[in-house]
């Protein structure tokens, strides 16, 4: 099954690229890639940018042209840009130049012979996008590529691991000052980041932590050890992908024990997640079947995208990479599918991942041997288009009755602001169609219902199982992580399955009304929103814990149920002034419901309702029509034939 959400874009680099190994985030919507040969003789990397706005690529850096690199020198070239490309948050990217691709004439990679002399060095360049111009720090580690790089944009570092003799190398770009601050094992490991307090954090051969701590300057082994499974050998258990998470967690993988970890830079504690793709071996004398994890990326504070498969180490037969989800707080991953792109073409290795906030997509590199070089992604959130004006005021008029809206705010080129549900995503629409993130959880088919009350938005979802969410549409300071500036889940109301979601304000009690209609009969259940004060806390340095409620604190009460007849709700509307609840039926049964007693009511007019048949207030009166083309109409407890329609 190919990934939900899947595009790829294919490089103009030609066939002698074969490798994207670094992912690193631009100005705007600017991705940078390292685009690198693992084979081919003779060819040097180069750094692309990617515009996911139009869709273009373009080199901003060559570094043929940047090292003076001539095929016929006999030298190997500087073939890689390994997991070595980072950037800064105004969009500098700094590269690191590796090899492996052998010199003109020969057919083979040979590491000791590039030392020996056959191999420049390690090139660090920078693009400049304000400037559009490079910078060429020169050749600082000689004879020597680079196999990953970390950066310390606060203290102006970049760090550098050195191969095959894996040292570590500190580098001041202001003032060009190289340190080698020793050699780390034996093997590369290929984990490196810093914190947010500038200490830098990697593992040794056995997999045990490493620090570079920012105020001592001194390495540091700590008590912590990449996890793997009780019995076996730790050697060459080092890190095989790490990344810094939103939520300030450094989560990797193992080499040998593919196993998800998550490490607390601050108490230099891992927890370990286990094995959540593939199969552990039964005894220690076994190969394990565990796909490698090359590329991952964290969306939010619960969910983890790992790209598996590709040249499994043990008895891997993933030979077309899966895309896994996994979420923290569940512990539990599902598969969403293969890297299979618009053609059929299978993807072969992934190395890198990376998450681009502004689209709410996932990139990632991939080695490959069939076709050309492509950019693959993984859109989380669907591409919405800016619609003219004009053509929104047609669409408002035409499928008025088909947009769940509440409108809200000021008037905007007299069309006032709505909050809708457009393929299963809330949207605000102000001047065009503006997806606010929030996604229907796993089990649910549709939001079926929309309601403003005290300045937030609130949206109850149907299907399998039914969410209720929020949203502040007044909230301006978007950098503030509190709740009032993010579409919110506020829990789950029902796990059983809803056929049909509605919601209600009482004002009198600031409360709001779900009904969720099911085979037997509409449960009704009360939300009190001063909850809302009491729950959240503000949280200036991360995200928050979603949601704000859980089990124990479910903010949920459950009411009353209407009788089965009730069933198939239609619609559904709350009389402030009597305090009651009326709601129709597919089979045109209307039911009326005391708030304050809890007693339920099954009114009975002189003429059956329409199958389907919608209900409204007006003065506190209930309108309703009849199966012959007549309306009725009551208030309170009496009603009364209205006469032909």
């Amino acid at each position: 099954m190919t990934i939900p959400g899947l595009r790829t874009f294919e490089v103009p680099c030609g066939p002698s690229y074969d490798v994207i190994y670094g992912l690193a985030a631009g100005p705007e919507r600017t991705i940078y890639l390292s685009v690198s040969n693992e084979f081919t003789p003779g060819v040097c990397a180069c750094v692309w940018a990617f515009d996911a706005q139009s869709e273009q690529f373009r080199v901003v850096i060559d570094f043929e042209k940047e090292t003076g690199y001539r095929p016929e020198s006999g030298m190997m070239p500087h073939s890689k840009v390994h997991l070595a490309l980072q950037s800064t948050s105004d969009g500098r990217v700094f590269a690191a130049t590796h090899f492996t691709a052998p010199a003109p004439g020969q057919k083979d990679f040979d590491p000791i012979e590039a030392y020996r002399s056959r191999y420049e060095g390690t090139y660090l360049v920078e693009y400049n996008p304000q400037q559009e111009r490079t910078i060429n720090y020169g050749c600082l580690i000689p004879y020597e590529g680079c196999r990953i790089s970390a950066l310390d944009q606060v203290h102006e570092f970049v760090f550098l691991l050195s191969y095959p003799k894996n040292h570590l190398f500190r580098f001041h770009y202001p003032s060009r000052a190289l340190t080698d601050l020793g050699r780390l094992g034996q093997e590369n490991c290929f984990g490196l980041e810093v914190d947010d307090h500038g200490n830098l954090f990697a593992t040794d051969d056995l997999g045990r932590f490493l620090k570079l701590s920012w105020k001592t300057d001194q390495l540091e082994e700590l008590d912590s050890y990449v996890p793997i499974k009780p019995g076996r050998r730790r050697q060459g258990n080092y890190v095989r992908r790490m990344t810094k998470g939103r939520d300030g967690f450094l989560y990797g993988f193992g080499n040998k024990g593919a196993r998800l970890f998550r490490f607390c830079a601050k108490t230099g504690t891992v927890l370990d997640h286990g094995v959540i793709f593939g199969t552990e071996a039964r005894t220690n004398y076994e190969y394990p079947s565990l796909p490698p994890a090359k590329g991952l990326a964290q969306a939010d504070p619960e969910t983890l995208y790992v790209a598996f498969g590709g040249d499994g180490i043990y008895a891997d037969e993933l030979q077309v990479p899966s895309l896994v989800r996994y979420n923290l707080s569940s512990a539990s991953s599902e598969e969403l599918g293969r890297f299979i792109d618009e053609k059929g073409v299978p993807a072969w290795i992934p190395q890198c991942a990376l998450f681009s906030e502004p689209e709410r997509a996932i990139y990632f590199g991939m080695q490959q041997v069939v076709g050309n070089l492509r950019l693959w992604k993984v859109e989380l959130v669907p591409k919405r288009q800016l619609v003219p004006v004009e053509q929104r005021r047609t669409f408002l008029q035409q499928h008025q009755e088909k947009v769940l809206a509440t409108p809200f705010g000021s008037s905007v080129e007299g069309l006032r602001r709505l909050a809708f549900v457009s393929e299963g995503y809330v949207s605000i629409l102000p001047l065009g169609w503006t997806g606010e993130g929030l996604v229907i959880p796993p089990g649910e088919s549709a939001v079926s219902d929309l309601l403003f009350a005290g300045g937030i938005l609130y949206g109850v979802t149907q299907g399998r199982k039914s969410h209720v969410f929020r949203y502040a549409p007044y909230a301006h300071n978007r950098f503030l992580e509190n709740y009032d500036v993010h579409v919110c889940d506020l829990g789950e109301v029902s796990s059983q399955p809803v056929s049909q979601a509605r919601m209600l304000y009482r004002a009198r009690t600031d409360e709001l009304l779900v009904a969720l209609s099911s085979a037997g009969g509409i449960r009704l259940f009360l939300y009190e929103r001063s909850l809302e004060q009491r729950s959240y806390r503000p949280h200036y340095h991360s995200i928050p814990h979603w949601p704000p409620f859980n089990a124990s604190s479910n903010p949920f009460r459950e009411f009353c149920v209407l009788p089965s007849q009730a069933a198939n709700l239609k619609d559904l509307v709350y009389d402030s002034l009597h305090d009651c609840v009326y709601s129709t039926n597919q089979d045109g049964h209307l039911t009326r419901l005391r708030l304050d007693t809890g007693r339920v009511e099954s009114v009975s007019p002189k003429f059956s309702l329409i199958s389907g048949s919608c209900i409204a207030l007006e003065d506190n009166r209930v309108l309703a029509l009849s199966s012959e083309g007549s309306f009725f109409r009551g208030c309170g407890p009496c009603f009364e034939y209205g006469g032909a329609h």
